[in-house]
């Protein structure tokens, strides 16, 4: 049976001027890539996601960026936010 790729370990998601650093745990497939983002948020402004595709920038093995849309799913009470990230072809 064929794994998919995934990633697991340490991003940088970019929104406007924010930078936000977050744990990423993606899988990629043919269609693109899809899965879960988790930060801590500073501020609420940091939540504020355009509906376009935003740059995620890997920075553990395989390096790199994607393209892809994100969307708050969830947020605890310690102030972690887990995000729905689906990646965009590119």
């Amino acid at each position: 049976m064929l794994q998919e790729p995934k990633y697991s370990g340490r991003a940088v998601l970019v929104i406007d001027t924010h930078v936000l650093p977050v744990t990423a745990t993606l899988a990629f497939s043919a269609d693109g890539c899809s899965g879960v983002l988790r930060t801590q948020v500073v501020s609420d402004a940091d939540l504020d996601f355009p509906p376009e595709p935003v740059p995620l920038t890997l920075l553990q093995e395989p390096k790199g960026e994607v393209w892809g849309t994100v969307s708050v799913c969830r947020r605890t009470p310690e102030g972690a936010v887990s995000m729905k990230f689906r990646g965009v072809g590119g």
